[in-house]
């Protein structure tokens, strides 16, 4: 049959052709189910968390057939489920986001757009100095840390660039920093701007 073997060779499952579904590893099942909708060729799909078991490789290789195969070629709608932002930023041309009801929906770059009044400062500490925070706490909106092994990092939102940054940046000279880099928000961020805003709306 054409299409099962065009979802053989899209999935790189063709070396797995002969072998017992049950034998299977989580990530060759996830793939098996996918193939399903390049055999069945549906005009609407629904794909709950598509990528959720998949190595790095493999997540890159499904989400290049959801995009160009799928959607593209066979032209598909495809509603997908998904806990990873960057993964709804690549695929999705709407993204709506959920938190027990619809909170917001749109293209994912104007998503974003919602969130950058301010901007993000990521840092890379050997450990941090309770100090830190309390130095900082006039010129942020908020510090996130993360301890990742013997690595701290930290994230600085601030607003006003221009009156915030150099005082922050003061601030951090006094201490030792790895590594430092000023981005925008990214989907993810807007998500959390967009939950933290509709429950302080509800309280």
């Amino acid at each position: 049959n054409k299409r099962i073997e065009y979802a053989l060779r899209i999935l790189d499952l063709e070396g797995k052709r002969n072998e017992w579904y049950q034998k299977l590893s989580a990530g060759m099942k996830q793939k098996v189910h996918l193939a399903l909708a390049f055999i069945v060729q549906p005009k609407i799909i629904v794909l709950d968390e598509p990528t959720i078991r998949l190595d790095v490789p493999s997540k890159r290789r499904v989400h290049e057939a959801i995009k160009k195969e799928l959607c593209g070629d066979l032209g598909s709608t495809v509603l997908l489920t998904t806990h990873d932002m960057s993964e709804a930023e690549k695929l999705c041309d709407r993204v709506a986001i959920l938190n027990t009801k619809i909170e917001f929906i749109d293209k994912p770059e104007n998503i974003k757009e919602l969130s950058k009044e301010y901007e993000i400062m990521e840092l890379r500490l050997k450990e941090i100095n309770p100090e830190i925070k309390k130095e900082l706490d006039p010129f942020v909106l908020r510090i996130e840390e993360i301890q990742e092994n013997e690595v701290c990092k930290v994230k600085i939102f601030f607003e006003d660039k221009e009156k915030n940054l150099p005082e922050i940046l003061g601030v951090l000279r006094n201490f030792t920093v790895e590594d430092i880099r000023i981005r925008t928000p990214s989907l993810e961020d807007a998500f959390i701007y967009i939950i933290n805003r509709g429950e302080k709306d509800v309280h």
